[in-house]
């Protein structure tokens, strides 16, 4: 922009320049003498008023003429100070002209980009020659502004996520709107429907505007999140405004939020109740499952019990765990071992540590009861007495006698040194006292009313019996005496004849012959079955859960089911025994052997078929059977049903 002395108005913009220049001597005519006449003295001067804008980030550029007040010209003019000029302002290193006339021959040109609100007064001099050899001397004052165009910005505190627990007090969250720059912006103004906020978000203002923003706490709006879900998600807020400048602009604020539960970690061993071991004969195992209680995640699981040093006979594998974060499923969790050096009882204590999905740090326990023996084999015969064998150190069975019980006995359980067991013709239950040597003594009744009783399990402090017959029953043991009570029918399945546990879970036949294997839940409380769903899986007497496996009787053959983390059996395979076995009868687990009571068909009536005890191997991988051997201890006349381990 060139300026010179023609320019009385103002141009637009917001930077004043006033720009005047004085020589040495003060006035701005010549002077006379009585000596000889002489040319008028003449002067330079620039005297102009103009207005520049300039705003940060931008720039103008001023052009000042230089002019002789005569017609005889100036010489030798010079600007000094060029090299000191005021942040913001540029000019040629150095400035100068030979001779200065009337019009813009002499012109300076000065650059003003300011990168801040700045203002100020930029000052030159110059020096020059006047028409009469005189040297003379000016000064230019040059005033000057600069603001900025800004922009509103809003800020959420607290910053970063915002947490809330649900269903636990409200977090409040303050948004204040600021300008970037500190100078004003106006009509601050929400977009965002604060009546339609997401879920669990809420503010006490209906609509929200401020007439003028720059810094500090005058322009808030508060809001308060109280979610009532799990969940999380981004609040994204709207606005409008006008900047220092005029402009209308808009801007948007995110504020990330996530929902929390002060959850829980429970853990779930994959055999229920006590771990009965038996010294010199192989080892149990024990998967300990980790999942939270409402499958929102907890964080930084550790076990803290050192795993390295547990009671004689335990092992784990491995000998640490941790898991960054906890859910459902199995992802979570570890094997124990026990292989008792002899016999007793106790309770191993695996302590834990984490923290919940709202950031609470929390600690846990599970306890894992035990007891060990020197163990017995006990076979069923329901149209014998029943028999007591040894147990060698090779798993193998000797020395198997009569134990001189009723006929139509279908199966054993123990409880500490008390042994249940069921019988099919009388439609009782009978407890027995077992003394060290394995034998029975004291027998009696202990409840009637049953409907084909079948294979027992013992839970805790109840005893349940699949029902050849009708539903499975449930009855509770007397801690003190072992007498049974309160016995009732549970589960929706009319025909429940085999069950197996494992952790949450019940596993019940619906039928004989082969029908489908059903799952129930089981209320922790009351003990009953519940919600039974017949699966894809078919089992003809009994079941047997081991080792995060179901182990079913399937014809000639055994069912092998890996049990998912929500205990259905998604699939299964089927492990063959040996040639000519043409039906599978009982199944026993006990650490890494099986035992699998048969029978093989001679086309003969079936009781003079061939009834026969397997000992096989069980997979550490798969949990498959292999490498199957007879192994009955004996010779037996009658119908060899199921072998139990006590």
């Amino acid at each position: 922009m060139i300026i010179n002395r023609a320019w009385n108005a103002c141009l637009s913009g917001v930077v004043l320049l006033l720009l005047t220049a004085c020589h040495s001597d003060g006035s701005s005519s010549g002077t006379t003498s009585s000596g000889p006449s002489q040319p008028e003295a003449g002067t330079v001067t620039s005297s102009i008023s103009v207005t520049v804008k300039a705003m940060s980030g931008a720039s103008e550029t001023l052009s000042i003429p230089f002019n002789a007040s005569e017609a005889s010209p100036a010489a030798n003019l010079t600007v000094t100070g060029l090299a000191s000029l005021p942040v913001g302002w540029s000019a040629p290193a150095e400035f100068s002209c030979a001779s200065v006339s009337t019009g813009n021959g002499c012109m300076l040109t000065l650059t003003f980009a300011p990168t801040t609100a700045t203002s100020g007064t930029l000052s030159l001099t110059y020096t020059y020659t006047d028409n009469r050899g005189a040297a003379q001397s000016g000064s230019l004052s040059v005033p000057y502004s600069s603001t900025t165009n800004d922009n509103v910005v809003a800020i959420a505190s607290p910053s970063g996520q915002v947490a809330a627990t649900v269903s636990s007090g409200t977090q409040p969250v303050t948004v204040t709107f600021d300008t970037d720059d500190g100078a004003p912006a106006t009509a601050v103004t929400l977009s965002n429907n604060l009546n339609a906020l997401p879920a669990g978000w809420s503010s006490t203002a209906t609509s929200f505007s401020c007439a003028t923003v720059s810094t500090g706490s005058s322009c808030q709006l508060p809001l308060s999140y109280s979610p009532t879900a799990f969940g999380s998600g981004t609040l994204t807020l709207n606005y409008s405004y006008i900047d220092n400048s005029g402009n209308s602009k808009t801007g948007t604020v995110s504020i990330p939020y996530s929902a929390t539960t002060n959850n829980n970690i429970v853990a779930t061993a994959s055999t229920s109740g006590q771990v009965t071991g038996y010294v010199g004969i192989g080892s149990q195992s024990v998967t300990l499952n980790f999942a939270t209680d409402d499958g929102n995640p907890a964080t930084a699981f550790a076990v803290t019990t050192a795993l390295s040093s547990l009671p004689a006979g335990w092992t784990s594998n491995p000998t640490s765990l941790t898991c960054a974060s906890v859910t459902t499923g199995n992802s979570c969790q570890f094997t124990l071992n026990y292989a008792p050096p002899s016999a007793g009882t106790g309770s191993l204590q695996i302590a834990y540590s984490y923290q919940s999905n709202s950031g609470v740090a929390k600690t846990g326990t599970v306890s894992v009861p035990y007891s060990s023996t020197a163990p017995h084999a006990y076979i069923v015969d329901p149209n014998a007495n029943g028999y007591l064998c040894s147990i060698n150190s090779d798993s193998t069975l000797s020395g198997c006698t009569s134990l001189g019980l009723p006929n139509n006995v279908t199966d054993f359980v123990f409880n500490g040194s008390t042994v249940y067991y069921s019988s099919v013709s009388n439609q009782t239950i009978s407890a027995c006292t077992v003394a060290t040597d394995g034998t029975f003594s004291n027998c009696a009744t202990a409840a009637t009313g049953m409907n084909g009783p079948e294979q027992l399990s013992i839970q805790g402090s109840r005893l349940y019996i699949a029902n050849s017959g009708a539903a499975a029953q449930v009855c509770s043991i007397d801690p003190a005496s072992g007498a049974l009570s309160n016995c009732t029918t549970t589960g929706s399945v009319s025909s429940s004849q085999g069950i197996a546990f494992a952790g949450n879970y019940a596993y019940t036949g619906s039928g004989t012959g082969g029908a489908a294997i059903n799952v129930c839940s089981v209320d922790s409380t009351t003990g009953l079955l519940s919600n039974c769903a017949a699966t894809s899986q078919n089992a003809w007497y009994t079941l047997t859960a081991a080792n995060g496996y179901l182990y079913t009787t399937q014809g000639a053959g055994v069912g092998v089911c890996p049990i998912s983390g929500t205990g259905t059996l998604p699939t299964c395979t089927t492990s063959t025994i040996a040639t000519g076995v043409t039906q599978t009868w009982g199944i026993t687990m006990i650490g890494s052997k099986a035992y699998v009571a048969t029978s093989a068909a001679s086309g003969a009536p079936f009781f003079t078929n061939t009834f026969n005890i397997y000992l096989c191997s069980v997979s550490p991988t798969d949990g498959s059977l292999s490498s199957c051997t007879i192994s009955n201890g004996g010779a037996f006349p009658y119908f060899l049903l199921h072998v139990i381990i006590h």
